[in-house]
């Protein structure tokens, strides 16, 4: 089952990696009752055997190097639901939940040139390629401030990362038209060491007159070298 299970990913280009040879006897062909907490489960974090576990199983999908140039950085766009753990920006408020690169319905005009933020929870971890803000504008020429945080763990539960929160670096505003604006957040030319993130804090400044409509996420395909 496991040499087809590593063929049929190899046509799909998708990385495979296993355990089996460390948590079945090869000549018995049972199970090490060591591995286990029960007849089912492996151990996992915090114990040692669960570190080890995983960390091997990282090790493993980093040494597949022939199938790395199958998985080099691409922007890919994702859809899915994120929870707001804490926001204090109008018409986000009254929510706990949205949808990436949607729009949202209750967002609200923003009355007061303050200083806000949003604490956002991703429902699987990711590596972050951008995250784009979308503004609707009463006025021409607006300028806004914005900044987006990201905070990262490591693959492998071994490691603990030097750093662990990274800034996206900003790119030009993008005005669509006189009452649509785009600000963008790049993470990709950050040096991750086999990390992802799960929490992305946002702020945003000098927004007065406008509303947040969109929160935009890409992520970068795993590779490697990231």
């Amino acid at each position: 089952m496991n040499s087809l299970l590593l063929k049929r990913c190899r046509e799909l280009n998708v990385r495979c990696a296993g355990l089996h040879d460390i948590v079945v006897d090869p000549i018995t062909r049972k199970n090490r009752k060591y591995f286990f907490h029960d007849k089912f489960h492996l151990n996992s974090p915090a114990t040692k055997i669960g570190q080890y576990l995983q960390s091997t199983l990282v090790q493993r999908l980093l040494d597949q190097s022939e199938l790395d140039k199958e998985f080099q950085a691409d922007e890919d766009q994702i859809n899915t639901v994120c929870n707001i753990l804490i926001s204090n920006i109008p018409g986000w408020l009254t929510i706990d939940r949205f949808l990436t690169n949607s729009y949202v319905q209750e967002s609200k005009l923003i009355l007061k040139d303050e200083t806000y933020y949003q604490l956002i929870e991703l429902p699987f971890p990711i590596l972050i390629e951008k995250i784009s803000l979308y503004f609707e504008s009463q006025k021409t020429n607006s300028i806004l401030s914005s900044s987006c945080q990201a905070i990262y763990e490591s693959c492998d539960p071994m490691l603990l990362p030097e750093k662990n929160v990274f800034k996206g670096i900003p790119k030009e505003t993008n005005n669509e038209n006189n009452q649509s604006i785009k600000l963008e957040h790049d993470f990709s030319e950050h040096k991750f060491s086999n990390s992802h993130t799960r929490y992305i804090f946002i702020s945003i400044s000098n927004t007065k007159g406008t509303r947040l409509t969109k929160i935009g996420i890409s992520r970068m395909r795993f590779s490697a070298s990231n």
